[in-house]
């Protein structure tokens, strides 16, 4: 039979069901694996599943082979392994994932160090590789393999047949060894990956942004942290129904963004900084290190240090340029970052500590979806736990000190933001001066921990004496002047407008998947909060309930899961959507916000 290339030890065909016995042998050995996201497979049911998804036929965007070693191969280059095999035998796969442009291969254990992988390499994306040939695919560019930093082998394998080495991306993806109880790779564990690119050789275009789809290059709000080579995306493909779906039950609640600190879209370029010693200039001691290791240091460094850090030098500029984790920030969050600083809190935080915060998609207070920031303490949270969780209520400075027994000097050991002139919360209320505001929760653990109780804490506040700690760990007090008969001042309850003005937008970075996501509320529950009083008995109380679930964010993937079990949500797909039917305009304003 004939088969789609061959060397003179291999054969290589389209994965197909009668290469499953072989495919489960690759997927249930854990050595073989030791690389992959995927977890081992443990009956042959969950390979057949497995390889189904890799079929051409179910997913015509990629290609999958099968390695197969041939039954007589050169009798000069042949050992013991090889002598065991008397019909072709699958020892390894190779093809692409994803929109098919990225690269993955995997041998199993028995044949590594043998040079089967170069050799399998070289017949499907080398110079006359049989990849750049097939239909459909001649109008590829690229394909990229991202290789974990700890996995030299397979660098020097994909070396050899001329694959360009990229640029380090780090906390690129996750071993499945390392996920948690609830499926997912925590972000201090996610490891570091290079890129390597093949290219078609009769392509004229060899730049490695020709892979993907990437966001055009954004200027962000200060010169000095100009971003000068957006990260790439890698966008996630639904079916036609689920597009759908998405695009008439799920929407984007653009008015919680502007109940909380936001900028306006500016239409003016931030002009580039010029160097004037660009011929003179040089990394220093840095350049004796690692580029792996000037990023860790960089990524150690607050905001505003690593942006006077660029400013330095034409050299120094790219670098930090370079740094996955900042290019991510000042692409995807630049409001985020202008919020910090507009609010003095820029330097209080470092970029991998900002990083990781916008790869985690769940809100401190309820372990939802949270699609803000807190700025305070640069916590993830979403629209309801700003209104209503502890972890987000604020107080003034001033309020802090007397309601905790503070000093100014000790209240300074907590993150002190001052507020930005606007109009916050869903009724827009005015704010015109600014004020320090922190932490109330914060403030109220400091404040603990300096008088060493909550009761003393409680005490010393009421009689009006205020505590700090000095630098050589002991305390003093101040006694305020008729602090007995000076009432206990209150946090503010039901004005939370400080609340809003201590947050502000922040989108979602899926790290593994490189997808971003500003969340997505439900359609259905926004018509269950308004239909409340004819839906429901008098007397019930739902109000809270549903009113949370009006305003509850979702990404992508968890409206289509939530889709799936809520009943309104439902109605409107089968009832409207599907039949083509509009909501009237009367109907529409009564039952929907936007």
């Amino acid at each position: 039979m004939g088969y789609d290339a061959e060397t003179p030890r291999l054969w290589l065909e389209r994965i197909s069901e009668k290469h499953l016995q072989d495919f489960h042998l690759l997927w249930s050995s854990q050595e073989s694996m030791i690389w992959s996201q995927h977890s081992p497979m443990q009956t042959l049911e969950q390979s057949r599943i497995f390889m189904q998804k890799s079929l051409t036929s179910v997913n015509p965007k990629i290609d999958k082979y099968a390695i197969l070693l041939r039954p007589d191969p050169d009798p000069e280059i042949r050992d013991e392994a090889e002598i065991k095999c008397t019909t072709p035998r699958l020892i390894g796969l190779l093809g692409t994932v994803g929109d098919g442009m990225e690269l993955v291969y995997m041998l199993h254990c028995d044949f590594w160090e043998k040079g089967f992988m170069t050799e399998a390499l070289t017949v499907f994306v080398g110079k006359e590789g049989i990849f750049w040939g097939l239909e459909n695919r001649s109008l590829v560019k690229s394909l990229v393999a991202r290789i974990d930093t700890e996995n030299v082998g397979s660098m020097k394998t994909i070396a050899k047949v001329g694959a360009r080495k990229g640029e380090l991306l780090v906390q690129d993806y996750g071993l499945a060894k390392d996920r948690g109880a609830d499926g997912e790779v925590p972000v201090e564990k996610l490891r570091d990956t290079i890129p390597f690119f093949g290219d078609n050789s009769q392509a004229a275009l060899t730049s490695d942004q020709a892979l993907v789809s990437v966001p055009p290059n954004y200027e962000p709000f200060f010169g000095l942290l100009q971003a000068t080579s957006p990260p790439s995306l890698y966008s996630m493909e639904y079916s036609p129904e689920k597009k759908t779906i998405l695009g008439s039950l799920a929407y984007h609640w653009s008015e919680a963004d502007r109940a909380v600190i936001h900028f306006p879209t500016s239409t003016h370029p931030v002009p580039a900084r010029v160097f004037s010693n660009c011929g003179t200039s040089s990394l220093g001691n840095f350049s004796l290190l690692p580029l792996e290791i000037i990023h860790n240091i960089l990524l150690e460094l607050d905001v505003a240090s690593l942006g006077a850090i660029r400013c330095l030098n034409t050299h120094f500029y790219d670098t930090v340029g370079k740094v996955p984790a900042y290019r991510d920030l000042t692409t995807f969050a630049p409001n985020a970052l202008r919020a910090l600083s507009a609010t003095d809190v820029l330097s209080n935080y470092s970029i991998r500590y900002l990083y990781n915060i916008l790869c985690r998609d769940l809100c401190i207070g309820c372990n939802e979806f949270g699609s803000f920031l807190f700025l305070p303490t640069a916590s993830r949270c979403c629209f309801s736990c700003i209104k209503a969780h502890p972890e987000t209520e604020v107080v003034s400075a001033s309020a802090a000190t007397a309601l905790f027994g503070l000093t100014e000097s000790a209240l300074s050991r907590v993150t002190i933001a001052r507020t930005v002139v606007g109009q916050y919360g869903i009724s827009e209320k005015s704010s015109r001066r600014r004020i320090r505001v922190v932490s109330r929760e914060e403030a109220r653990r400091l404040g603990i921990s300096i008088h060493g109780s909550q009761t003393e804490m409680e005490r010393a506040a009421s009689l009006g004496i205020r505590r700090g700690g000095n630098s050589d760990g002991s305390s003093h007090k101040h006694r305020i002047q008729g602090g007995t008969n000076r009432p206990m001042p209150q946090p503010p309850g039901a004005n939370d407008t400080l609340r809003f003005m201590a947050c502000t937008a922040f989108p979602y970075l899926d790290a593994q998947q490189r997808r971003i996501d500003k969340g997505v509320c439900c359609r259905g529950c926004e018509y269950n909060w308004y239909r409340r009083d004819e839906d429901f008995a008098p007397g019930h109380d739902i109000d809270e309930d549903l009113f949370r679930k009006q305003n509850m964010a979702f990404s992508e993937d968890e409206f289509l899961a939530h889709f799936e079990t809520c009943g309104s949500a439902k109605m409107l797909w089968n009832d409207y959507i599907l039949k083509s039917r509009s909501v009237s305009e009367p109907d529409r304003s009564t039952l929907f916000r936007t």
